[in-house]
């Protein structure tokens, strides 16, 4: 991250008067700062912090939490990737596929001390401004999405302004599609779609069959009987014989989760 917060003042010939006459107050901040974990050269002067900053910094950020994890696809025809590193077991049927909120705010921490650093000494440089307002803290249970709009220039090739979407992260990630249904149109679904992975578990695990049939019978029971508390995802082709996911929330009514049916999916390297 320090490559994008300084400016390289390698070739002295090129400064201008009042940069090496600040150099000095700038280079002695650092040490008032609490340990950040980048490291300014002893002739770097901080550049402007501009967004493509934070956006670079949001960008290597979700790089690295993908590299993290191990994706799920379905067995039939949907390939609607899950997050393998965060799904529990869901009664022995489903798999809860959580969404990314202790990671997330452990990065947050980690991009708030790369924020407030650095605009710490951009406040005490004399030529530099720091922006009004540094981005808000992610909301939990979401991701955050930031691109450019190119289209909106200025006079001069300025103003280009940031748009942020939030919503539940697996969706956004994986395209997920909302559909609805009808508590007699999801009965009929659910019949198909049981008896398509009961066909394709007596090929591939006879012995899971049984377990497999026993213990969805009951889980439907539960979801009909719930049936007005989830919303309905399909991936983003619409395949009617893909696997439907199921969004709920938790006892906080403000963290989401999705489940899906442990069977229906299959393990996929990255």
């Amino acid at each position: 991250m320090a490559s994008h917060l300084v400016k390289s003042a390698e070739n002295k010939s090129c400064k201008r008067p009042r940069e090496m006459e600040n150099e000095t107050s700038v280079n002695s901040q650092l040490s008032s700062l609490e340990k950040p974990d980048f490291v300014f050269s002893e002739n770097a002067v901080p550049s402007f912090y501009k967004a493509e900053v934070l956006e670079k910094v949001l960008n290597d950020m979700s790089k690295e939490i993908n590299l993290l994890l191990t994706k799920y696809a379905q067995i039939l025809s949907e390939r609607a990737a899950v997050d393998a590193s965060y799904i529990e077991e869901f009664d022995a049927i489903f798999k809860e596929a959580s969404t990314l909120e202790n990671l997330l705010k452990q990065k947050r921490e980690s991009l708030r001390n790369h924020i407030e650093a650095p605009l710490r000494l951009h406040r005490a440089h004399t030529e530099l401004r720091a922006p009004a307002a540094v981005v808000p803290p992610l909301p939990p249970s979401t991701a955050m999405i930031i691109y450019r709009d190119l289209i909106s220039h200025g006079p001069e090739g300025e103003g280009t302004h940031a748009t942020v979407i939030t919503g539940v992260d697996i969706v956004i990630n994986h395209h997920l599609q909302e559909t609805s249904f009808t508590k007699e149109s999801y009965k009929k679904y659910i019949k198909v779609y049981m008896k398509s992975i009961k066909g394709r578990l007596e090929e591939q695990k006879p012995n899971r069959v049984k377990s497999f049939m026993t213990g969805a019978t009951e889980q439907i029971k539960h979801i009909l009987a719930n049936f007005n508390n989830y919303q309905f995802f399909i991936g983003k082709n619409m395949n009617p014989d893909g696997m439907v996911a199921l969004l709920d929330f938790h006892e906080d009514g403000v963290t989401p989760y999705v489940i899906f049916f442990k069977d229906g999916l299959e393990m996929e390297k990255c």
